[in-house]
């Protein structure tokens, strides 16, 4: 069994476990940030587990969504065809989301009264594992394949690098930047991840249905055994756009368990294009990351070789990709690698 990293990294494990799933990109953060809520059309970024807009390709360039980081020089307005865009409210009913290591146990009896103590516990046992819990149905939007968003992708997603890395100044490999095809959203929700080194043990994940804010984990395992875990849970009241406060003990139990109404903002999966080099080649790390990255995983999990990190300039060693795969078909298991060590 991998051994624990100390550098226990929780928006990584969340993805990698998650990801197969086939909703899309798991995203740790699926709150709004600073750069605002995931829309079709966003140009952006992934980074520690959240999506971040450079701009919208589908909105003119003096549109407030445009505003933050403005938009790249020459910029051309990407339109779609809206019968192509598809809404399916509840396309994911409330309930957990869970990946393979973890197996569901008896909810307590308080539980099935909506707002009464108890909650949903999960077992999990050796290696990794994640749960996504939705308190609220989740809507599913995503524009359906459209040859005008492949064409204008291609075109310009030179200019889309350049102004990311040169009037930005961002540290963005070519696979980092995306286009925005459709999301899943819900209204509230609690996340978790974990990895165990040892023998045995057993962790689980308590969920009062009422509220988010009433997740817990409790440990229980051997002497032998570590264990890493984070879980979040949103979105917290009142909490301004962007901030990014540390979650307390304290702050978790002060939550009301009384159910308002709440907007459905919360990106929880994410689908995207993006672009991969043709040409396979082990990937060099950034600096801030290190062999120790790679720890957490085992060895006959991954491929190895991702794409080349070479940051020259956009030509035909570029092959653009749809997350989650339709054609052509991306190997998730890069995809996930790929996303893991441009982190």
């Amino acid at each position: 069994m991998a051994k624990v990293n100390d550098e226990f990294h929780a928006n990584k494990v969340y993805a990698e476990q998650l990801f197969p799933l086939g909703h899309g990109m798991p995203l740790w953060e699926p709150e709004p940030n600073g750069t605002g809520g995931v829309e079709i059309g966003d140009v952006g970024y992934i980074q520690d587990g959240g999506f971040y807009r450079l701009f919208n390709a589908t909105r003119p360039a003096d549109d407030t969504i445009n505003e933050h980081f403005g938009c790249p020089e020459a910029y051309r307005l990407l339109v779609t065809n809206d019968r192509l865009c598809y809404r399916r409210p509840h396309a994911i009913p409330a309930g957990s989301l869970c990946s393979k290591s973890i197996k569901r146990t008896e909810v307590d009896v308080q539980a099935a009264v909506y707002g009464a103590g108890g909650g949903l516990s999960f077992t999990y046992t050796g290696g990794r594992g994640a749960i996504l819990n939705l308190l609220d149905p989740a809507t599913r939007m995503r524009l359906h394949e459209d040859r005008a968003v492949v064409e204008y992708m291609s075109q310009n997603f030179d200019s889309w690098y350049h102004f990311a890395t040169e009037t930005l100044r961002m540290d963005l490999h070519h696979s980092d930047i995306i286009f925005v095809r459709g999301w899943m959203k819900t209204s509230r929700w609690a996340v978790a991840a974990f990895a165990q080194g040892g023998q045995s043990g057993t962790l689980t994940f308590n969920i009062n249905p009422a509220f988010p804010a009433g997740a817990s984990l409790n440990i229980s395992v051997s002497k032998d055994v570590t264990v890493s875990h984070q879980y979040r849970v949103g979105p917290l009241p009142q909490a301004p756009e962007g901030s990014h406060l540390p979650i307390t003990h304290d702050e978790l139990s002060s939550h009301p368990s009384v159910h308002t109404e709440q907007r459905c903002d919360q990106c929880i999966f994410l689908h995207y294009y993006k672009m991969r080099s043709r040409f396979w080649r082990p990937r060099v790390v950034k600096a801030a990351s290190g062999p120790q990255d790679l720890q957490e995983f085992s060895d006959d999990e991954f491929n190895p070789c991702v794409p080349s990190s070479s940051s020259s300039p956009i030509s035909e060693d570029l092959v653009l990709e749809c997350i989650p795969g339709t054609s052509p078909v991306p190997d998730p298991v890069d995809d996930i690698l790929d996303y893991i060590l441009s982190v």
